[in-house]
């Protein structure tokens, strides 16, 4: 599990194709040294198994499965991707429960300044509609993030300033594709109660019927 606050952007040094996989060499000075072959690191949203380290770099596998469900597949030489260590028991929790296995690869269509901060509108496959909700949490590209708004299929952020230097995001270009993981406890509250034949497919989770099952606060 991991939290969408981002340790370290790494670099990525080479790509190397290893039959259906690829395999990723990342340079990360500040987390290579504290970790082992065998340790989780989500690299932009997505989580990898370390097979080698060798600091400041270390080797991850990418399968063909997770090269067609993310952005991984699109990397290259020089390209800075998001990386955080998986969470530990006595970790603090500071952003919210994000599990690294990726619902759908969204697009930049818009990038707006506003004062300081940066508002960033995606466009978003479909399937994952059902997932975001206006205020609720959403996991792009490993960072986490409070929905502004939701139209159909396109989402709105705001990357304040220390998120925009702790993180890939000042890399960001229109039409880039990114990584969306939606939220785990939506998730979990739709397949409970699809099961008691509550949610319709397409409607999916809303504010009423979390309200009405008592998820959410009386005014």
């Amino acid at each position: 599990m991991f939290t969408g606050l981002i340790e370290e952007v790494g670099e990525i040094r080479e790509v190397l194709a290893r039959e259906n996989n690829r395999e990723l060499v990342i340079r990360c000075p500040l987390i290579s040294p504290e970790s082992e072959k065998g340790d989780s690191l989500a690299v932009n949203g997505v989580c990898l198994t370390i097979t080698d380290v060798e600091a400041p770099f270390v080797r991850l596998v990418a399968t063909k499965e997770t090269l067609h469900r993310t952005n991984l597949g699109f990397v290259r030489r020089g390209d800075f991707v998001n990386l955080e260590r998986a969470l530990l028991a006595s970790s603090r929790l500071g952003g919210h429960l994000i599990t690294g296995h990726i619902d759908g690869v969204g697009k930049v269509i818009e990038l707006k300044p506003e004062g300081e901060n940066l508002r960033v509108r995606i466009e978003y496959p479909p399937e994952i509609d059902r997932y975001l909700v206006p205020r609720g949490s959403v996991a792009v590209e490993g960072v986490s993030f409070t929905v502004l708004a939701v139209k159909p299929y396109t989402l709105e952020l705001m990357v304040i300033p220390f998120t925009f230097k702790a993180t890939n995001f000042k890399y960001l270009s229109l039409s880039k594709q990114v990584n969306i993981e939606g939220d785990l406890i939506a998730k979990y509250l739709e397949k409970l109660l699809s099961t008691a034949g509550e949610v319709e497919r397409r409607k999916g989770i809303t504010w009423e019927l979390l309200s009405k099952y008592g998820f959410l606060p009386e005014d």
